[in-house]
């Protein structure tokens, strides 16, 4: 065979897709006999053409298409699809074949992340996007023609070349979406992908269209778990603090002897108020970034002031993350991310009225980020049902959207430098790169040739 790359085949047959969404058309005779067009037929093809095709995944699905009958073996393929999720971490598509090959395509740290491996039993990683997770639609686009390969999110491009001497990606098991059963090689997440997938094509097939016009006379073989074909509207809403100024102000019961308050938060500054409330008796509870660590400011009646620091790791690094605070008698109790850290001491509370979030006490800095799932003693309101006394300042706050800007991405600091930044501006780490200046780009050696 010409197209031979050095390895046995074993009996893989060259797999190429057909193009499913062209034979709507070709087997959609327009024209009838009496020369008048075929309304029904007409009607398909609009359909087909105005209407997204889509699936939802709630974290336990997956789809698989299996290779056994129908192995895949390709010098070249395109794939490409939009998305929108909340969750950081997922399994988008993964399928290998029994001779090393692999193709792994996840979301890890809300970046999309593709490994793959030809058979040379040397893996490419290829890395592209950022803040994936925000529940808004991206567009992905994955092109490979032999060993060149492109990756594009959002139209963000970057180009590389795999690794090894062979160009076939060779496939002959089950070709997973939306997750697989179990650990794979190739795979850095564990996580099946929680959110929607849309217009899914592999080269010129619309995967999710056949998959929900399959009948008997279809060559895709394919089982499904868990998979629906509507992509509801999860009253995720996500509301962002534009300004160090802005901030909300919500009501809670008053007069009681707990509290109980839960948010989600992400951000690149290190120093922001997330909570302020002030309690009906003597004192007051604080809840903040320093530094990019979380720690609680509290006082009450009869006790000296306490600030209580009990992560060391930092959370201003741009991914979501989830806070509880809960006080009773002598008991309060910090959760960050699943992880609690209790405290117990003299503690005696009856709440206030108003909570602030994200700033409005003066003296403190105010929290520039997105926050969300904002819920003050077991309720929560939607941040586009605040009314205007419930926040400041009207374009300052803005509701339905995460607008943060990853500055860090693609990294614009040369010579192995670390990018920090903060929501207006980036630095470059240049220590121990031999390098200087804004992006690490000046030497800081000067060597002379005699």
């Amino acid at each position: 065979m010409s197209h031979y790359d050095g390895r046995s085949s074993k009996g893989v047959k060259v797999q190429v897709l057909t193009i499913f969404n062209l034979t709507l058309f070709f087997n959609c005779k327009i024209l009838t006999y009496a020369n008048f067009p075929n309304f029904s037929c007409l009607f398909k093809i609009l359909l087909f053409i105005s209407v997204a095709d889509n699936l939802y995944f709630n974290g336990s699905s997956l789809l698989r298409w299996d290779l056994m009958r129908d192995p895949i073996a390709a010098l070249r393929e395109s794939i490409r699809f939009r998305f929108r999720t909340s969750t950081a971490d997922g399994v988008i598509m993964y399928s290998r074949g029994s001779q090393g090959d692999y193709f792994a395509l996840q979301l890890k740290d809300n970046r999309m992340l593709l490994n793959i491996d030809l058979g040379s039993g040397m893996m490419t990683s290829l890395s592209v996007g950022s803040l994936l997770d925000d529940n808004l639609w991206h567009d992905v686009v994955i092109s490979r023609n032999r060993r060149e390969i492109v990756f594009s999110v959002d139209r963000v491009m970057i180009q590389g070349t795999i690794k090894g001497e062979f160009a076939r990606l060779n496939l002959n098991r089950g070709f997973y979406i939306g997750g697989v059963p179990n650990k794979q090689v190739g795979l850095s997440v564990v996580q099946n992908f929680t959110g929607c997938m849309e217009n899914l094509y592999l080269n010129s097939t619309n995967f999710i269209y056949e998959i929900k016009n399959h009948d008997e006379y279809s060559p895709i073989v394919y089982d499904r778990v868990n998979t629906f074909h509507n992509c509801p509207d999860l009253p995720i809403i996500p509301v962002t603090f534009l300004t160090d100024n802005s901030h909300a102000k919500l009501r809670g019961y008053e007069g009681i002897k707990t509290m109980n308050v839960s948010l989600n938060f992400r951000t690149y500054e290190e120093n922001g108020l997330l909570m302020y409330h002030k309690f009906t008796s003597d004192g007051f509870v604080k809840l903040f970034l320093q530094g990019g660590k979380v720690k609680i400011e509290i006082v009450t009646g009869g006790n000296p002031r306490t600030i209580l620091d009990n992560y060391d790791e930092l959370f201003n690094d741009g991914k979501w993350h989830h806070v509880i605070l809960s006080i009773q008698t002598n008991k309060l109790v910090l959760n960050i991310d699943g992880r609690p850290m209790t405290t117990e001491r003299l503690l005696s509370i009856s709440t206030g009225l108003v909570y602030f979030i994200a700033g409005g006490e003066p003296g403190n800095k105010g929290f520039i980020g997105c926050m969300g799932q904002i819920t003050i003693d077991g309720n929560y309101k939607l941040p586009t049902d605040w009314k205007e006394e419930e926040y400041c300042c009207k374009d300052e706050v803005l509701f339905d959207a995460c607008h943060m800007i990853d500055r860090c991405n693609p990294n614009p600091c040369k010579h192995g430098g670390v990018c920090r930044q903060t929501s207006l501006e980036f630095y470059c780490d240049c220590s121990d790169t031999g390098y200087s200046g804004a992006v690490c780009h000046i030497c800081k050696y000067v060597f002379i040739i005699e």
